[in-house]
């Protein structure tokens, strides 16, 4: 920021030394040639004078009064300028400088030219013996249809600089003074400026680092202000919406821990990037030890590796009941689905685990009740069969024999009875239709009456 303060008052001390210079040259310019408009006005005035004083004199071929040329000599000296006199056939009667010449050489100079057409000339062109510009102003004397001959006067363009001079003097002076001026208020103003704009770029890099809590408190001007409202809105929005996420992630992961079945989710490349809390305690492995490592490192049965391996390679859903015997024997139901990668293209891994052990255990103790139940309906039957058996064999001629034998078909049959009643309780307590009644039991009797009705059955197995 601080080379951007620097750039800034830089282009702004360049902006203003190019104004002022432009701003000089144009006024020096301005200047220079409304001196060159005035100078040519008094050397107009000057011309006239001379036209007056020149028109009339009679001279012959070259022949002039020597006073009037002596006049001529100290008035050129008196205005610090170069004064000629010629005739209209170009031959020069007077020059202040003793430069003479005959022939129409003089007549053919920019000044005389336009003099003659317009009675009145100027030029302005180079002196090859002193490198000055010279500017020249001639005049036709007498009538200008037929001039008597011409006056000129030539002046050095150098007299009209000391004005300029002062003008760049005062420029320069006041160039140097503007830009320290200018200097103090341009980094005044790129303080004001990067002021904010350091704290913003100070409070959007908080910002990506997760800290959105921090806001912008300097403001600056309008357009900075404005900017600093955006940043400090988008912070909000953002903490908001950071909020919201850790929430939904913590909500997440409650349910993802409480979750009876184990969940793993393996990203595209092939590593862990979630494993919930019953998924540690179905393969006794830890969440920070694996995740981030390729699945294949990880301790797992090589019959889940494989299919894991295959629903990545071929994108579909397997489903299959798998036998674990670390940390302890299971039975798991296995869900493997390809998971899509938002982030990147391809597919992931989510893998579902389901402890099908206390079903299975469940299962095998209804398959051992129904045989001891059917072992106990077995006996009674048995016993009401073969006392039947027997009274139809012509036991029931005989009183005593027929009444005993009754009496444990009776019995018999109110076991059969007792045991169909201790199947319907028991088909309600499972479907928790009937609460279960505890009662004191005389083991004695209950003993008794076992051995009583098991008798006749051992006697028959002798």
């Amino acid at each position: 920021m601080n080379s951007y303060k620097k750039k800034l008052t830089l282009m702004v001390l360049v902006l203003v030394f190019l104004s002022s210079i432009l701003t000089g040259a144009v006024a020096a310019e301005w200047l220079k040639d409304k001196a060159m408009e005035a100078e040519r006005t008094h050397m107009e005035q000057e011309l006239s004078i001379f036209r007056v004083l020149l028109e009339g004199q009679n001279v012959d071929a070259g022949d002039a009064n020597p006073e009037l040329l002596a006049y001529l000599q100290k008035v050129a000296q008196a205005i610090e300028a170069r004064i000629t006199w010629m005739l209209a056939d170009g031959r020069v009667l007077f020059d202040s400088e003793g430069i003479s010449g005959t022939g129409d050489g003089p007549l053919k100079h920019e000044e005389i030219q336009q003099a003659i057409n317009e009675g009145v000339g100027f030029a302005s062109r180079m002196n090859h013996r002193t490198g000055q510009d010279i500017l020249f102003a001639a005049a036709a004397i007498g009538n200008a249809q037929a001039p008597e001959g011409y006056i000129r006067i030539a002046r050095e363009t150098e007299d009209f600089h000391p004005p300029l001079n002062e003008l760049w003097f005062f420029i320069i002076t006041g160039l140097i003074l503007f830009l320290a001026a200018a200097m103090y208020f341009a980094n005044r103003s790129a303080n004001q400026l990067t002021a904010p704009l350091e704290q913003m770029t100070k409070v959007a890099r908080q910002i990506t680092h997760h800290n959105s809590q921090v806001r912008i408190e300097r403001q600056g001007m309008d357009e900075i202000r404005q900017l600093g409202k955006a940043i400090n809105t988008m912070a909000d929005s953002l903490q908001k919406q950071v909020e919201q996420t850790r929430q939904n992630e913590s909500r997440l992961k409650r349910v993802l821990d409480n979750m009876h079945s184990g969940v793993m989710m393996i990203d595209r490349h092939g590593n862990v990037v979630l494993v919930n809390r019953s998924g540690e305690g179905i393969f006794g492995i830890s969440s920070r030890e694996v995740i981030g490592r390729p699945y294949k490192h990880v301790e797992l049965p090589q019959e889940l590796l494989q299919k894991i391996q295959l629903c990545l390679a071929n994108q579909e859903s397997i489903q299959s009941e798998l036998t674990v015997h670390y940390p302890e024997e299971a039975i798991l139901d296995v869900s493997i689905n390809p998971l899509p990668d938002f982030q990147e293209e391809g597919y992931g891994v989510l893998v579902v685990l389901h402890n099908l052990t206390a079903v299975r255990r469940l299962e095998r103790m209804r398959s051992e009740f129904v045989a001891n139940v059917s072992h106990e309906l077995k006996t009674p039957v048995a016993s009401v069969k073969g006392f039947a058996e027997t009274l139809l064999a012509g036991a029931v001629n005989d009183r005593e024999t027929a009444n005993s034998f009754l009496q444990i078909i009776h019995d018999e049959s109110e076991r059969i009875n007792r045991i169909i009643g201790d199947l319907l309780e028991l088909s309600k307590i499972e479907s928790k239709r009937e609460p279960l009644h505890f009662s004191p039991v005389d083991l004695e009797q209950m003993i008794g009456q076992t051995v009583h009705l098991m008798n006749a059955e051992a006697r028959k197995k002798i």
